[in-house]
């Protein structure tokens, strides 16, 4: 039978409170996590409802003016060679 001193029965003791503990908090602060986020899918999108807004914004000048980079990837017509 080997035995141990005080210090060392007592330095596994606190070693293991501290891996619950660090456990606990982990599990808590995962929880937390989980219980904050929104699973929940993004509403479908319809095309068309999205094609007549980009018409209505295209040719808005100030909307042109506001938005420019937009609109020269989106809304201005390519060049004709």
């Amino acid at each position: 039978m080997v035995m141990r001193s005080c210090k060392a029965e007592r330095r596994g003791r606190e070693g293991r409170e501290t891996h619950w503990m660090r456990s606990g908090i982990l599990a808590v602060v995962i929880g937390a996590l989980v219980a904050c986020s929104d699973s929940a899918p993004p509403p479908q999108s319809d095309p068309t409802a999205s094609a007549t807004i980009l018409k209505k914004d295209c040719s808005d000048p100030k909307w042109q003016e506001e938005n420019l980079g937009l609109w020269y990837s989106v809304c201005r017509q390519p060049l004709r060679w």
